[in-house]
């Protein structure tokens, strides 16, 4: 597990995909209609806490993925976890 600090996604940044989730989560998969969002928001999106998978523990996510909890560094500031995105991801 890893507490705050960067975490990344497999092929796609899921900082963008939180702020993408915030605007419209419908647009999740439009490619087309995602790539005219103002997607620089992506930055202020902290991560709270990245579990991987684990061997040593039995511990699998997908087939050697990982589970991450990010927050908005507004919401942060606010110690308000209600809109919090949580995504798994797998290669």
């Amino acid at each position: 597990a890893k507490l705050f600090g960067w975490t990344g996604g497999v092929g796609h940044n899921i900082h963008e995909d939180a702020v993408v989730h915030r605007i419209d989560p419908s647009l999740m998969y439009e490619h087309a209609e995602r790539k005219k969002l103002d997607l620089s928001d992506k930055a202020s999106w902290r991560n709270l806490l990245t579990v991987h998978s684990s061997d040593d523990i039995g511990l699998y996510i997908g087939d050697a993925g990982s589970t991450a909890v990010l927050i908005h560094s507004d919401d942060l500031a606010r110690q308000d976890f209600t809109d919090c995105y949580i995504t798994q991801e797998s290669s």
